[in-house]
């Protein structure tokens, strides 16, 4: 059984002493009685006056006999008790059943940076212990724990919030007295502190990389947007647009659901230029763009498609369908923007892929077929391409654009083909591909003007290829 050092040897202190006190009070009730009866010089030859004399004599020396062998063999097994815990590595601590340090060896010592004095006798629960786990309970309890419950209790991490914190893996269990019962914890502590520092400046050092991988994750989305966005519009781009129409096509065609295409035309674009600047055109330009991303569906893809055009592809929508749409946005245009308080009206074609387009940009043409008869015809109207009579004449002279060149036939170039031989072409010679970009968007600038849309896609082709043969 485990008891505290300074209380036991208290205990016997004051016994010892109530004894003499008892002893030499006894004798001088007696003596004085003695020298009441006879005098002095007789009570010296007294023999019972010399027996009371002698006898509290003896009984202090045979206790203090007694009690001096005790002394040293708890004292002899306290010290290899102290040499037993010192030689362990690990630090260990022994706690009484009322909560005090009884015996702490030098590897806390060390660890802590405490004394010996300063802990035996101490309440452990004073000590200023900061617990690192959010679940751990109240600590003033937790110590005995281990006695009320007999097991050893699962292990806790620690902080000792001294002059130089120190972090323990702490476990507790309990010790079990001569009759069974429990009359002690022995507790360990692992000292973790350094661990605990590279755990911390690990954890920073993952922060730091998250962050430079959001960072970069949003610099890759910036680098994305620019090259598939309208910097004017936030709209997709011709090239983007052209990727995507082929693929909703492919799907299209496969799972036979229909697919319309439809384009937009602002009305009388250049005399809003003319009349009050291009800063005021890209106002109107960025409004129509904004208006047509907020009105379509989430699967639509709306594009910027060159100047004052826009195309919208309509996925799973027939041609019907097409141009009921065509129609809300042509209202919500003309009733929301405006120039000099004057309504900004549009003119739009309706396409679709049941009206035997042989490939997305036949499809696309026959939408902007459609676009000039409704721009001959009035303007500030829809007109679907299935409504277009054959015997229609369109001169794109009369809608100010001079005589595109001759028809070199209905020529399907796909796309994503261009598209892997421009990267191919990136990754060989990055600067070749920039410039062959360039080239292609100058030149779609220029034919924008003077050819049809099939011709404009078959020019920003050539373009984009033709220094295509430097891949070698």
């Amino acid at each position: 059984m485990i008891k505290s050092p300074g209380i036991s040897a208290n205990f016997r202190t004051v016994a010892g002493l109530a004894l003499i006190v008892g002893v030499i009070l006894i004798s001088a009730f007696v003596v004085g009685s003695a020298l009441s009866r006879v005098g002095v010089g007789t009570l010296v030859q007294d023999p019972f006056f010399l027996l009371l004399m002698i006898l509290p004599v003896a009984i202090v020396l045979t206790h203090l006999c007694l009690r001096k062998p005790d002394q040293n063999k708890s004292r002899a097994a306290s010290f290899r008790l102290q040499s037993v815990l010192d030689s362990i590595t690990s630090g260990l601590m022994v706690i009484d059943g009322q909560g005090r340090i009884v015996l702490v060896n030098q590897a806390f010592l060390q660890a802590s940076g405490l004394s010996a004095p300063q802990l035996q006798g101490e309440p452990v629960s004073k000590m200023p212990w900061l617990s690192t786990e959010s679940n751990c309970p109240n600590l003033q309890c937790e110590w005995l724990d281990p006695m009320v419950e007999g097991e050893s209790q699962a292990t806790k991490m620690l902080t000792l919030d001294a002059e130089n914190p120190r972090t323990f893996l702490v476990n507790l269990a309990p010790i079990e007295g001569r009759k069974g019962d429990y009359v002690g914890v022995l507790a360990s502590f692992e000292d973790v502190s350094e661990l605990k520092v590279k755990e911390v400046r690990l954890q920073q050092m993952l922060d730091e990389l998250t962050l430079s991988r959001e960072e970069m994750q949003r610099h890759n989305d910036r680098l994305r947007e620019l090259a598939t966005k309208d910097p004017l519009t936030g709209c997709l781009n011709r090239r983007e647009f052209f990727e995507r129409a082929e693929q909703e096509w492919r799907r299209a065609a496969r799972y036979e659901f229909p697919l319309s295409c439809v384009m937009l035309d602002i009305d009388f674009f250049k005399s809003i230029n003319d009349s009050y600047g291009h800063p005021t055109g890209d106002t109107v330009l960025k409004k129509v763009g904004s208006l047509l991303a907020a009105t379509v569906r989430d699967g639509d893809s709306v594009c910027r498609y060159g100047g004052e055009e826009f195309c919208i592809l309509l996925p799973h929508v027939d041609h019907h369908e097409a141009v009921s749409a065509a129609e809300r946005l042509l209202k919500e245009i003309t009733s929301t923007i405006s120039v000099d308080d004057k309504p900004v009206t549009a003119s739009l074609g309706v396409s679709s892929l049941s009206l035997d387009g042989e490939h997305p940009q036949g499809m696309i043409e026959q939408a902007d077929r459609a676009l000039y008869v409704a721009k001959r015809f009035g303007r500030n109207r829809v007109v679907c391409f299935a409504d277009v009579d054959e015997s229609v004449d369109i001169d794109p002279n009369s809608i100010a654009r001079t005589s595109p060149a001759e028809q070199q036939g209905d020529i399907a170039i796909p796309f994503h083909a261009v598209t892997a031989l421009v990267s191919a072409l990136g990754y060989r010679d990055a600067a070749t591909a920039d410039h062959s970009r360039r080239v292609a968007d100058l030149c779609v600038a220029v034919a924008s003007q003077l050819m049809s849309t099939s011709e404009c896609y078959i020019v920003e082709i050539a373009a984009l290829l033709h220094d295509i043969g430097k891949i070698g």
